[in-house]
């Protein structure tokens, strides 16, 4: 058996806040243009190790492509 104890309830005693639509603002059509700033270190990150591994690959092409020559 369940015993349920209830509490008087009274009226509340402070003047209810504006409503959500003031405190929050609304642009129907609108994005936010700001980026996170996690996202911009993850883009800088990706695209500094783009152009460092590209930098790696042509040199390992110009070594290659020089010891061939060397060789004929």
């Amino acid at each position: 058996m369940a015993v349920v104890f209830l509490a008087p309830v009274t009226p509340s005693t402070t003047t209810p806040g504006s409503p959500f639509y003031e405190q929050v603002p609304v642009r129907i059509h609108g994005h936010d243009t700001s980026w996170p700033p996690v996202l911009i270190v993850a883009v800088l990150v990706v695209v500094v190790g783009g152009l460092f591994l590209a930098m790696v690959f042509l040199r390992n092409v110009r070594a290659t492509l020089r010891a061939e020559r060397r060789n004929d």
